[in-house]
């Protein structure tokens, strides 16, 4: 899968990301909520001093 995500330096960002949905729904996988559960940092982000 991962030939498909390596830029042959002629495809742009959309015909790879097409490509890459083209692949997904050929291997039947599925991404569901939970493959994304606690994946996303909700701090309130860094310290700033001015």
């Amino acid at each position: 899968m991962t030939q498909i995500i390596l830029d042959n330096g002629q495809d742009g960002f959309w015909d790879m990301t097409l490509r890459f949905r083209q692949r997904i729904q050929q291997e039947n996988i599925v991404f569901t909520d939970e493959d994304f559960a606690g994946l996303r940092d909700r701090s309130v982000g860094r310290e700033v001093e001015f």
